[in-house]
């Protein structure tokens, strides 16, 4: 029973807590981490539901970083949750972020915005390869996408020569 903090023989570091009660961890007397008897970490909160919880008054974020990006904050990949309760993906790098299942890559997002589905290197705002549905299309003219732009001889003409009709 009780509490062993030591090293083993293989030289491990070990902190063996043989009763059935959380490990907690203290700064400032405030509790910051927990260890629940079940395995689950807990930052932030003493009782930690999954494996890996986080809580914290406002915002609360993970930052990723490795040799590659750097490790100031202004570095890597943030994930969290900010003061109004909005989901945050935060690339902090000049790099595309990918989005795989079944271990290939669906969607690109890449460090100009386009974004992919189906198409490993998009070259528009959204480049799909495959159907798309959708429901209420906003459409507008754009003169900016037009070439060979003329007049229409007798436009009034040919405009009363349509043909009204009403249907259900």
């Amino acid at each position: 029973d009780g509490l062993i903090v030591g090293i083993d023989s293989a030289g491990d570091a070990r902190f063996i807590n043989r009763e059935n009660t959380d490990i907690r961890f203290y700064t400032n007397n405030q509790v910051r981490a927990t260890i629940s008897e079940s395995g689950n970490i807990g930052i932030g909160t003493t009782s930690p539901v999954y494996k890996l919880a986080v809580n914290a008054s406002g915002g609360a974020f993970q930052h990723f970083t490795n040799s590659t990006t750097g490790g100031t904050s202004g570095d890597g990949l943030v994930i969290g949750i900010d003061n109004s309760g909005h989901t945050n993906f935060i690339n902090r790098e000049n790099t595309n972020i990918y989005f795989y299942t079944n271990n290939k890559i669906r969607t690109i997002i890449r460090n100009n915005g386009d974004v992919g589905i189906g198409v490993s290197s998009p070259s528009q705002k959204l480049d799909v390869n495959g159907k798309v549905r959708g429901h209420a299309f906003v459409q507008s003219s754009d003169v900016r996408l037009k070439s060979n732009i003329t007049p229409i001889d007798n436009a009034l003409a040919k405009v009363s020569q349509l043909r009204g009709v009403t249907y259900e």
